[in-house]
């Protein structure tokens, strides 16, 4: 039961529903941060309700991605998360101070499957994801996608 649980979790995260799309990624920040021993901040307009209910999963993929990437591979000590909005769109920036993207952002390097995942997750969103970064100067993964519903104020 618990095993069922645990993949139902990891399909769609509680905090999603019952929290927000903003909560749930400030939630796994600060758990990647408390975990991982890099010192991560946030930044985190709230973006709740500017995009279809069903799509906000895939935001969060993106940043999840973006933050196991950053622990399994940047050798960071610093990171951040901002998630700010337009009047037509949502940007939400994971940067870190690590060791950047190999050779200014060689092909090869991109074409993993995690940054492969995150790029058809963004075009499922109908917008796109850039890997920012060379060698030794970090990376920025920063996602656009439009905002597809008004928001509602309570």
């Amino acid at each position: 039961l618990q095993e069922v649980r645990d993949i139902s979790q990891n399909l769609r995260p509680h905090h999603l529903d019952q929290l927000g799309l903003t909560v749930a990624i400030e939630s796994i920040v600060e758990k990647v941060a408390e975990s991982s021993g890099i010192a991560f901040t946030s930044s985190l307009e709230t973006i709740d309700g500017l995009i279809e209910h069903d799509n906000e999963i895939n935001v969060y993929r993106i940043v999840q991605e973006s933050l196991n990437n950053i622990v399994k591979h940047s050798g960071a000590r610093e990171a951040s998360v901002k998630a700010e909005k337009t009047q037509s769109t949502v940007v939400v920036t994971i940067q870190d101070n690590g060791r950047g993207i190999p050779h200014g952002g060689d092909t090869r390097v991109l074409k993993g499957s995690g940054m492969s995942h995150m790029r058809e997750r963004a075009r499922i969103l109908g917008g796109h994801v850039e890997f920012l970064g060379h060698e030794g100067t970090g990376t920025v993964v920063k996602l656009t996608v439009p905002i597809t519903q008004k928001p509602t104020h309570s």
